[in-house]
């Protein structure tokens, strides 16, 4: 049995169709012109209907926390463990944990398995967090007891991957404590709030390391010093780099909102996307530790750089987006820092032997 189509038929009488046919060409025929020969000058659109190549990659920066958050268990750094990383002369100790989604780097500290620490002794170890653990953090500082202990020194003030090589261990028994920050840019704006650490409290310790043999004892203190500040401050310029790139995209999107998009800014927007797509740790990636290096291979930071100092002029009036062109050019004075402070710390780091 053949089933028939029951929905009711039109008929249009060939006048009706010959005026439905100039009343469509009427519609369509702009939309064909402005798909073949779109000008650079186009209308404004709004920024809702304006798909940036970079949106999706921006969540890498990430929005402003609160004082509960920042104390709170989601920033407690989970399995806290140092085990042993191999380079062809000696063996270092490599601490690796889980990132915490809302931070943005990681301090740590290294103290002797003797130093005082506190009831931390008690709290459980490199596991998932505990209510009791939660609660005594939220009223205890316990960082800053560790930090001035006797046996412990902080050995990085912000690494922004979820792996440290320690390089400037001395033979002994060692344990690490870790704890989570954020940029301060992202501390919560209430005035109330405003004194709120970047840091949370929430701290995290390895188990004990014991019997470690540094057979590079004849590297000064100074010297193991410098090139911890050294690592310290290409992790702090590439974060920072990230979160300006971020507001280049905000401004370039606010430019094409008013006077719509173009190539040049285009171009800029996907670069953005590209550095973004690296996430806030483009400063760790930049630098040789094995760790980090594992992670990402090469990095070529002038290839992913060079889109965004496009001149606007070049396609544009000098004038489209002044805001954007000044945050472009900080950005480039940055990174040519960042890239010099790698590269030192890249020839410092030969001293401690080359990876296998």
């Amino acid at each position: 049995m053949k089933i028939r189509n029951h929905l009711p038929r039109f008929e249009m009488s060939s006048d009706n169709r010959f005026r439905f046919g100039r009343a469509m060409s009427l519609v369509l025929l702009p939309l064909l012109l402005v798909a073949c020969d779109a000008p650079s000058t186009s209308k404004p659109r709004s920024a809702a209907n304006t798909k940036s190549p970079s949106n999706f990659a921006a969540t890498q920066v990430k929005s402003r926390i609160s004082a509960a958050e920042m104390d709170g268990a989601t920033m407690r750094l989970n399995l806290f463990n140092v085990s042993y990383v191999e380079f062809s002369r000696v063996k270092y100790p490599i601490i690796s944990f889980s990132f915490p989604e809302k931070a943005d780097y990681v301090q740590i500290i290294r103290c002797r398995s003797d130093s005082k620490l506190g009831d931390l002794e008690n709290i459980e170890i490199g596991a998932s967090n505990t209510a009791v653990a939660d609660d005594k953090y939220k009223i205890t500082d316990y960082w800053k007891n560790i930090s001035s202990a006797f046996g412990c020194v902080v050995i990085s003030q912000g690494v922004s991957v979820d792996k440290f090589v320690d390089y400037f261990t001395n033979d002994g028994n060692w344990v690490y404590v870790g704890r989570a920050c954020v940029q301060a840019s992202r501390l919560p704006l209430d005035s109330a709030e405003a004194t709120v650490s970047p840091c949370s409290r929430q701290v995290s310790k390895t188990q004990e390391l014991r019997g470690y043999i540094n057979k590079l004892k004849s590297i000064s203190a100074e010297k193991k010093a410098e090139v911890m500040a050294q690592r310290d401050r290409v992790d702090s310029l590439g974060r920072n780099l990230a979160y300006k790139v971020n507001q280049l995209d905000i401004e370039i999107g606010r430019c094409e909102a008013e006077r719509g998009a173009n190539r040049v800014s285009q171009k800029r927007r996907q670069a953005i996307g590209k550095i973004l797509d690296i996430g806030i740790g483009l400063g760790s990636k930049l630098i040789e530790d094995p760790a980090t290096k594992s992670l990402i291979g090469g990095l070529d930071v002038k290839g992913i750089f060079k889109d965004l100092s496009a001149q606007a002029a070049d396609f544009l009036p000098a004038d489209f987006c002044p805001a954007a062109d000044r945050i472009a050019k900080e950005i480039e004075i940055d990174k040519q820092q960042m890239e010099i402070e790698a590269e030192g710390y890249n020839q410092s780091l030969k001293l401690f032997g080359e990876p296998v």
